[in-house]
């Protein structure tokens, strides 16, 4: 019994703990991704809309609210939203702020779902910064270990439970599959969300035409067992880091495919998946100088004055998403470079583990 207790007790705390500076590198990576390729939600036109409509889920603390909250309460924390994702970034008050996301976002996204139609776009990714506050992603390269000298802390409890909230979503969504007629012979259901998509949705772009002429009962069944299985392999490998997070190149494989034939964007996973990505951080000293010697407070005012301005003022959106689409290109263009640059970072991360392994072993041998 006490081992048992003790695996359960190693898989909780230390089997996902991080070391602070790949932490460090993982916040700098998250704050990007969201700020400048997904953009931060803008919810301030949430405001426009008439009390009449405002229908909020019973279980929901809206409830407690007449309609929608005036226009510069949301604008106010609209605001914040912006700030504290600079703030975390750069590592400024990082566990504070990143608390702070999480609650700012529950807070909006539940006004939000107040129409009437809840979204799962966002429901892992708003939990990253509180977990990972709590985590201590604020320990290196950031202006609090500037300012305040401290130790860095690294706790792999709250990784953990991030890995277990990616596993049981895919879970939930494999296992009425395999428990229903989706993997049955008589039926095709990718064919059948596929020709759902291509007729109703008007989804036309990328594969989708060279896959309307696919008869191939063979094909489409392989397609459907593909997806059930993607979908359970997660929480099977949730009890080993390594297997899990060398896991998310076949998940991230396997959304390029869903954008290329069914023209489904899953990028807002991607943020939830570079977590564990292996940070294998060269040159230690000579990054420690290079971060040394920027004066990070005077970056991040400057970043943050410019961002408000182009955000606040000319209402300029500065994400890769609305960049592109403004020169013309098609969102599922876009997807599609973005999640394969990340798998091309991602394969270049576990080949360097890898390596940095076999180095280390040979060192001991």
């Amino acid at each position: 019994m006490s081992k048992i207790l003790s695996y359960f007790d190693h898989l909780v705390f230390d089997e996902y703990r991080m070391d602070p500076k790949a932490m460090g590198a993982y916040r700098i990576v998250f704050s990007i991704f969201i700020i400048f390729v997904l953009g931060i939600p803008d919810f301030r036109y949430l405001a426009q809309y008439p009390d009449l409509i405002f229908q909020p889920p019973f279980l929901s603390y809206a409830q407690l609210l007449d309609g929608f909250p005036p226009a510069f309460i949301i604008g106010l924390f609209s605001s914040l939203l912006v700030l504290f994702h600079l703030c975390v970034l750069f590592g400024f008050y990082t566990r504070f702020c990143s608390i702070g996301l999480t609650l700012l976002y529950l807070i909006l996204f539940t006004i939000k779902f107040s129409f009437g139609k809840i979204d799962h776009a966002w429901m892992v990714t708003i939990w990253i910064p509180l977990f990972m506050g709590i985590a201590g992603w604020g320990s290196e390269y950031s202006i609090d270990k500037t300012l305040r000298k401290s130790k860095p802390v690294s706790n792999g409890w709250p990784i953990f439970l991030l890995a277990s909230i990616l596993a049981f979503g895919m879970f939930t969504a494999g296992l009425p599959k395999l428990m229903g007629n989706w993997l049955s012979f008589d039926t095709q259901a990718v064919r059948h969300h596929f020709i759902d998509n291509y007729y109703i949705r008007d989804r036309h772009d990328l594969l989708a035409p060279l896959f309307l002429n696919v008869q191939s009962v063979f094909i489409w069944e392989f397609f459907d067992y593909v997806g059930v299985l993607f979908e359970l392999g997660f929480i099977l490998l949730l009890l080993n880091k390594r297997y899990f997070s060398w896991f998310i190149i076949i998940a991230i494989l396997f959304h390029i495919m869903n954008l290329l034939i069914l023209n489904i964007k899953f990028t807002g996973n991607l943020p939830i998946y570079l977590l564990f990505m292996p940070y294998v951080l060269n040159s230690e000293n000579k990054t420690k100088k290079k971060w040394a010697s920027i004066n990070w407070l005077w970056v991040f005012a400057v970043t943050c004055g410019l961002y408000f301005i182009a955000w606040f003022v000319f209402e300029i959106h500065l994400d890769l998403y609305d960049i592109t689409f403004n020169l013309g290109f098609d969102s599922n263009i876009t997807s599609l470079i973005i999640m394969l640059v990340v798998l091309g970072c991602y394969l270049n991360a576990i080949i360097k583990q890898i390596r940095t392994k076999r180095k280390q072993e040979q060192i001991e041998f």
